[in-house]
């Protein structure tokens, strides 16, 4: 007992001694009541500094951070944040995980951020210490926090918390929906963004995850032709069989040709590449590259013209039109419209026409075509044929096919790939 009492007095003799050596020189007004108390719904904080804006800027930080520890041991699994995020569903235990996290974010809130210190009571010493004869000042901050204020602020960041979730959902539908190249990189931005976000494990992986399968979309991208006869060269951006934009042009190079030029079609975000190929010579590669520049990468697609004189100069502009007409239940009745555009000195005549659509079971196979002859220029072809087939819940923009021609001047056979957007009419 003894040895206590000597020690308080101890103590008590050290602080009225460190206590002696200072002397408060100097005042904001009047010591109010409040200095180094505590009081409901009031947050009261000092700091010591040698700079008096030192000492009000630190008091400042302190109002904050007791404003964010206040709010963020409120923030619980159960009420604010989506299921499962805790292994033993209990508000401790997750508050305890990921308290770093939940504090970082809830300063970020624009209530915590816009503080200022004409919301608050202040009261400042300039102090002299005798013994080391310099000054300093003591500053002492009054700032009111209601528990009105406190449950704003947890509402506040329940409805942040709710849209970044929100926001996940909608970009994991969107990743089975996009429409362009572009939507790709800002999509990943977002991902990353959200990824980042995240503090429980459970909405951090999802994010990750999804991130990394929009990353994954760059290598899913290809190049699909329209056409390919000497001086044009047309083709679409396809995304896992299905065709998407691209606002940046690929930049072209080759050793062969010149006057290169590129513009869009006006079917399904196609490109349409045009040049000169006076002067190529049939047995050169007569190569063309189209160099595309998408996230941080570089896809190269490379095609050649063919100038032997052995293939057919024929292309397919515009959309092919088929119309559909269940007859019975086995029976469909299929209409085709197609436009040809044979280049000079082409005339072949049709023996097969041959199309594979989505909506249907079976692929479209015309036989036996009577006179129908190809001349130069600008063709037009209406074919009629009965189906044994069925329609399929499929929808589709592509298709491909083939037509097999027989050169009228030498009786050559050849074979001419078709592949066009089409578009389908039931009736």
């Amino acid at each position: 007992m003894r040895f206590i009492y000597l020690s308080l007095l101890t103590f008590f003799t050290f602080s009225t001694v460190i206590h002696a050596q200072e002397k408060v020189i100097e005042t904001s007004g009047d010591k109010p009541q409040w200095v180094a108390k505590t009081m409901p719904e009031w947050i009261i904080v000092s700091s010591s500094a040698q700079e008096l804006m030192a000492a009000q800027e630190e008091c400042m930080e302190m109002v904050k951070q007791e404003i964010v520890n206040s709010v963020a041991v409120n923030i619980s699994s159960s009420s604010t944040l989506s299921k499962s995020q805790t292994t033993h569903n209990d508000e401790y235990d997750f508050y305890s995980k990921y308290s770093s996290e939940i504090k970082t974010i809830t300063a970020q809130l624009p209530y915590i951020s816009g503080i200022s210190i004409t919301d608050a009571e202040t009261y400042w010493e300039k102090i002299f210490i005798k013994k080391e004869k310099t000054y300093f000042y003591r500053y002492y901050l009054r700032f009111p926090f209601t528990n009105a204020m406190k449950q704003r602020l947890i509402m506040e960041f329940k409805r942040i918390d709710n849209e970044k979730e929100n926001r996940l959902k909608q970009l994991q539908l969107s990743y089975e929906q996009i429409s362009s190249v572009e939507e790709i990189g800002s999509c990943l931005i977002e991902a990353k963004t959200l990824s980042e976000y995240f503090f429980d494990d459970n909405r951090k992986t999802e994010a990750v995850l999804l991130q990394k399968k929009f990353n994954d979309l760059y290598n899913h991208i290809m190049i699909q032709p329209i056409n390919n006869v000497p001086g044009e060269y047309s083709f679409m951006i396809m995304l896992n069989d299905k065709p998407i934009s691209m606002s940046k042009m690929p930049r072209l190079k080759s050793d062969y040709v010149t006057n290169l030029t590129i513009t869009r079609g006006k079917i399904n975000n196609s490109f349409i590449i045009k040049y000169s190929y006076k002067g190529c010579i049939p047995d050169d590669p007569n190569t063309i590259e189209a160099l595309f520049y998408y996230g941080n990468r570089t896809m190269k697609h490379e095609f050649r013209f063919d100038l032997s004189g052995e293939s057919p100069d024929l292309k397919f502009p515009g959309l092919i039109n088929v119309t559909l007409k269940k007859v019975s239940a086995e029976d469909i009745n299929i209409h085709i419209g197609i436009d040809i555009l044979a280049g000079e000195g082409n005339k072949f005549l049709i023996n097969e026409f041959v199309l594979n659509i989505n909506e249907l079971e079976n692929q479209i196979s015309i036989m036996d075509i009577q006179d129908t002859n190809i001349k130069q220029g600008k063709n037009h072809y209406e074919f009629n044929y009965m189906s044994k087939n069925s329609l399929t819940e499929k929808k589709g923009v592509l298709t491909e096919g083939h037509i097999k021609l027989t050169n009228i001047k030498n009786g050559e056979n050849n074979t001419v790939k078709i592949q066009r957007p089409y578009k389908v009419i039931y009736k």
